[in-house]
């Protein structure tokens, strides 16, 4: 199955107009479209593991401990990418991350990213151990 995204509420609009401008089908969705602008993080990772969306956020300071709590009771998600919080200081790197999460998307697979979190960019290759 096709990697597809869910990104948080708090990360740049330019994102989400990036990453469609560089692949028209790729399958992102933002949180606002969802309906859950203001959610709390457990109804966020409930929705993208429902949707097997790969969450994309830079919170790893409450979401990444969420997901881990998802994962050891079971629960499961499609994953959890944490956009590493220097490449969005005035979007300078945003480009990386445009690419990086095109890279994820063409040459993975959505069952890599089953359980995984994972910060990015990453100098790991695709896809993940």
């Amino acid at each position: 199955m096709a990697v597809k995204y869910l990104l948080d509420e708090h990360l740049p609009y330019a994102l989400f107009a990036g990453l469609k401008r560089r692949d028209p089908a790729i399958d992102v969705v933002r949180v606002q479209q969802s309906g859950l602008r203001g959610a709390e993080d457990p109804e966020v990772l409930a929705l993208a593991a429902e949707e097997s969306r790969i969450v994309v956020s830079k919170d790893k300071a409450t979401l990444r401990d969420f997901a881990g709590a998802r994962i050891q009771r079971g629960e499961g998600m499609a994953g959890l990418l944490v956009i590493r919080r220097s490449f969005l200081r005035g979007n300078a790197g945003l480009g990386t991350i445009i690419d990086e999460l095109v890279n994820i998307s063409q040459k993975t697979e959505s069952r890599d990213w089953d359980n995984v979190i994972r910060f990015i960019p990453s100098a790991d290759k695709f896809p993940p151990a």
